[in-house]
Formats: structure tokens, C-alpha cells, sequence
């Protein structure tokens, strides 16, 4: 994915404001602090979107991402699961009490509707892909139950997903036109999986899907 935000190019005093504005813009409403001064600052971020899905990917030195209590309460924001996949590096996830360490190949989800921390003391090498909650058509507690969790190596779903997911966040031939239609629907259909096998709840990922038919249906 090309980037359309290099912080190189941006001179030190504006770099905060101009990474935030982007990230509000394109993500979603966060604080951002940066680990080192303003000069030292390098931030790499790349956007597109798959049908109703967007994808961030990121390459920065050392940052914290809190998604406050206020902001999570936002009610001009559509509630989104966010999936967030660690290319290289470690990286640390916290929400609703739960906290998780994510190594390469490995990813969590975690939802804009309750606060949260990302931490990326090493740097930052990350894909976030943003999910419209209703998309998902998952129960609360399934959603909460699997966020913050490590997913990876222990699921074989997730490893088939991890491949996927960051294959479509850094093609960017299917983020446009004939095949960013054709892959939206499988890549709901594989997160759903993911979180619905994770908690050995398999027929979950029917049954949402089945009665919000008549909805889904709706808004097509």
C-alpha cells in the first residue's frame, strides 16, 4: 500500500497535528502520544478501503493510542470492531480489563464503542482494518468475550485469516472496483469465523446472518 501520509515531508512542528488529523479523518477518534520529540518523529501510514472496510497500515517510531471513555461515547461515529495485525515487532493491546501481547503474526480485535490502549513502545509495524460492527452481526458478549485476545498460532483459522488479512491490506488491486466487491463479504465471513471458533461457537456464525436477513436485505 503507497503511503499518502510520510511525516518525513511534514516539518516537526506540525507532525502531531497532521498525524492526528489524518487518523481522526481515515480511522477513527483517538489520542496519540508520540514517544520521541517532534524531530525525531516518523510516521509512515498508508489508506484504503474494501467495500465498507477500512484499512490503515502504519509504520512509526514508539506511540500510544487511547481511545478515551468520551470518545468511545461518540455518537457520530458508526461502531466499528477493529482488527489490528502485528507485522513485525511486539505490540500490546488493553480493553475492558483484558491486556495482550501481540508478536509477529498474531492479531487481536477491539471495539470503538469502550475505551482502549494500543502500545507500540518498539515502533510501530501494524495493519488496522475497520470492521462495521453491524457487518459482523455478532452477539455483545461473543465480541467482548474474544477482544484483547492474542489470535494466531494456537487457531488454525486465525493463521489462514493472518495471511488473508494482510494480503488484502497491502494489495492494493483489491481495493478497487470488481475484486474489492468480491472479497468484502468473504473477509466478514472469515473474521466471523475466526472469533466464532475461537470461543468453539461455530454455529454462531450462522445465526447472526440468519436473523438479520430481513435487515441486511434492507439496507442492500
Amino acid at each position: 500500500m503507497s503511503p499518502v501520509l510520510d511525516t518525513a515531508y511534514v516539518p516537526p512542528r506540525d507532525r502531531e497535528e497532521v498525524v492526528r488529523h489524518a487518523v481522526w479523518e481515515s480511522v477513527v477518534a483517538v489520542d496519540i502520544d508520540h514517544g520521541p520529540p517532534a524531530e525525531d518523529m516518523s510516521v509512515r501510514i498508508g489508506l484504503g478501503t474494501v467495500g465498507p472496510l477500512r484499512i490503515c497500515s502504519a509504520r512509526a517510531t514508539a506511540v500510544t493510542i487511547h481511545r478515551t471513555s468520551r470518545q468511545a461515547r461518540r455518537d457520530d461515529e458508526e461502531p466499528a470492531v477493529f482488527l489490528g495485525l502485528q507485522v513485525s515487532g511486539t505490540s500490546l493491546v488493553v480493553q475492558r480489563g483484558r491486556e495482550c501481547v501481540l508478536r509477529a503474526g498474531e492479531f487481536a480485535v477491539y471495539e470503538s464503542i469502550a475505551p482502549y490502549t494500543l502500545l507500540f513502545d518498539e515502533g510501530v509495524d501494524h495493519h488496522f482494518l475497520r470492521f462495521p460492527r453491524s457487518a459482523l452481526a455478532l452477539p455483545d458478549r461473543l465480541l467482548r468475550d474474544t477482544g484483547a485476545l492474542a489470535l494466531g498460532p494456537g487457531n488454525p483459522v486465525a493463521r489462514i485469516a493472518f495471511d488473508y488479512f494482510d494480503r488484502l491490506a497491502t494489495d492494493d488491486a483489491l481495493h478497487q472496483g470488481a475484486p474489492a466487491e468480491a472479497v468484502v463479504e468473504p473477509s466478514v465471513e472469515l473474521l466471523r469465523a475466526v472469533l466464532t471458533s475461537q470461543q468453539g461457537e461455530t454455529g454462531r456464525a450462522r445465526e447472526p446472518m440468519e436473523a438479520t436477513l430481513s435487515l441486511r436485505i434492507t439496507r442492500y
